[in-house]
């Protein structure tokens, strides 16, 4: 029997919940700030926030914001992660959750969304690519400052 899916906003109280993601994500190297820097989003007028819940459990997550780019000539989105469980895989979780953003993103007037992924990580890369996503034409460079 298929388990009803939620997708619903995150809010700041999910934090112990969505720690066991973050340390799958990251393969639980979890920085100092990372409890700090997930509440100030969960905050955010510009950060779209959603978790799956499925019996009462949490078990996917998706994060992004919205900014003014110059090249699209307006606002955007930039998805920065979408996690779900490993047990909870190739059930729709992620798509759910990412058609969930996609049509707040719409709400929120942005012209494109764009998403950064490891080129080793096929798997992204395929699930992106159903979803219509093109690969950028573009690179992207990075200073640490």
């Amino acid at each position: 029997m298929q388990k009803r899916l939620r997708i619903r906003q995150a809010i700041q109280e999910d934090w112990e919940n969505i720690l066991p993601l973050f340390i799958q994500l990251y393969h639980g190297d979890i920085g100092p700030n990372l409890q700090k820097i997930f509440l100030r989003l969960a905050r955010s007028k510009e950060t779209c926030v959603l978790v799956a819940e499925q019996d009462e459990k949490l078990v996917g997550l998706v994060i992004g914001n919205y900014y003014v780019d110059l090249d699209w000539e307006g606002k955007i989105a930039k998805l920065q992660a979408i996690i779900v469980d490993e047990k909870h895989r190739d059930q729709g979780v992620g798509n759910k959750l990412l058609h969930r953003f996609l049509a707040q993103v719409k709400e929120n007037n942005c012209r494109a969304v764009t998403a950064r992924v490891n080129r080793k990580n096929r798997r992204a890369r395929d699930f992106y690519e159903t979803l219509n996503f093109q690969e950028a034409r573009t690179s992207e460079y990075i200073l640490e400052l």
